[in-house]
């Protein structure tokens, strides 16, 4: 018996050899035996094979990733760009000014340096007012060269501070005198009413606390240089162009 011949009985075809171990009932055997036999030239039929399971599963695993990719990316964006830290090393978010304000962002860069300077020296005259229950002089501070106070190199204004204080309001007054384009710089500071604690502060931008446990109401404005104007002030008069100066309000670090 030649291996491999195609023999035929009763019940169908046989195949012998290795072929024989298909049943003669499968689809795909006959469907052998018929490619065999087709004549020559003929067009046989192909089998179409969707794409695979795992190929599709890996598209979509790549999809998704790009996807929370961007997502992360964008988001990381956007939070650089709206904090910022501040000089006792809080973070703040980028401020949105309302009426009768102005956001630090927005300030000249010359006006953004002058602010880190009234910052700076904002703490320095909180903590005197803490240790002796009395806020310095500028003389004092100019002495002890703390900005904006002390002289300085780089400041072509020519700014003259002075110190103004009627019972709680206090303020120091910054007026440009070698450049009347500059603005004037106010420090406000709010003090409570002897006795009369505030028990709904929160510490932020505006409400600061004193290391004695004294609340402030701590403002800083920028605006033109004012003939009789009423100093001290617990606001300066938004109607003439001042402006309080926000950076945001105050996070955790």
């Amino acid at each position: 018996m030649n291996p491999g011949a195609v023999y035929v009985s009763g019940s169908g075809f046989s195949l012998m050899g290795p072929e024989s171990m298909l049943p003669m009932n499968d689809p795909l055997t006959n469907l052998a035996i018929a490619e065999g036999s087709a004549a020559p030239g003929a067009r046989r039929p192909e089998e179409v094979v969707p794409p695979g399971r795992r190929g599709e599963t890996a598209f979509v695993v790549r999809a998704s990733f790009f996807v929370v990719f961007a997502s992360i990316l964008v988001i990381g964006l956007e939070r650089g760009s709206s904090e910022q830290k501040e000089p006792n090393g809080t973070r703040s978010l980028l401020a949105v000014a309302g009426i009768g304000e102005i956001a630090f962002q927005d300030l000249e860069t010359v006006d953004q340096r002058m602010f880190r300077q009234v910052q700076e020296g904002l703490v320095e005259a909180e903590s005197v007012r803490a240790s002796r229950g009395t806020w310095p002089e500028v003389a004092e501070m100019s002495a002890e060269g703390i900005p904006p106070f002390a002289p300085d190199p780089l400041d072509r204004a020519g700014y003259r501070w002075g110190l103004l204080q009627s019972g709680t309001i206090v303020n120091y007054l910054g007026v440009p005198s070698k450049d009347p384009s500059r603005p004037t710089l106010a420090i406000v500071m709010l003090e409570p009413e002897p006795g009369v604690p505030d028990p709904n502060a929160v510490e932020d931008e505006v409400h600061h606390r004193l290391p004695d446990g004294t609340w402030l109401h701590v403002s800083i404005w920028m605006g033109p240089t004012l003939q009789n104007a009423q100093w001290p002030a617990a606001a300066p008069p938004v109607e003439r162009g001042w402006k309080r100066v926000v950076t945001g309000q105050r996070v955790a670090k």
